[in-house]
């Protein structure tokens, strides 16, 4: 007994469309990718998240780290290797990143580090004696300024999904634009 041409075309369909959606799932387990990122409050870019969380720096390693591969090495960049499917793809996003350190993120409000302001509630934090709002500009290629979007909603959800993009989680009067992060261009340590 075969397999009947109908079979056999449907097992062709299904092999081919599962390998598309794996090719598109970027970035994948075993990719290593950098994203520059910033935290931009008010006028000015803070400075970048403390803690590298692979151990490599002193410290223990972080809570999450070694199932999700996803870190900073106190250089602004973000490096996203996915040690499984928690991080890849749509996964890797900028609020994969930021729960790496602890730090919630909604459309309204974020939790900072102490060292970086604290809270900041949109629309009650206010930025130089103005109202200001939580917002995400992301640039798809780093090395084109001009080209970037700007979100408004759905902040913890921004995909990083392009190699040599950069972020930046904006806490600022509406409609500001900042520059790129300070941290692209910046060497690339891989650990």
């Amino acid at each position: 007994m075969g397999f009947s041409v109908f079979s056999r075309v449907l097992v062709g369909a299904v092999l081919l469309l599962a390998a598309c959606s794996t090719e598109q799932a970027r970035p994948g387990v075993g990719d290593h990718w950098h994203v520059a990122y910033g935290v931009y409050i008010c006028d000015s870019y803070a400075e970048p998240l403390r803690g590298d969380l692979t151990g490599n720096d002193g410290f223990p390693p972080g809570k999450n780290y070694k199932i999700v591969g996803v870190h900073s090495h106190n250089d602004g960049l973000i490096h996203f290797h996915p040690f499984s499917g928690l991080a890849a793809g749509p996964k890797a996003n900028l609020g994969l990143f930021l729960s790496m350190y602890g730090i919630g993120l909604s459309d309204e409000q974020v939790d900072l580090p102490e060292y970086l302001g604290g809270s900041l509630f949109e629309h009650v934090s206010l930025c130089l004696g103005h109202d200001a709002e939580l917002q995400v500009q992301y640039w798809p290629d780093a090395s084109v300024p001009d080209v970037f979007t700007t979100f408004t909603t759905g902040l913890s959800k921004v995909p990083l999904i392009e190699d040599g993009a950069a972020v930046a989680l904006m806490f600022a009067r509406p409609g500001t634009v900042a520059p790129l992060p300070p941290s692209v261009g910046a060497p690339i340590t891989d650990m």
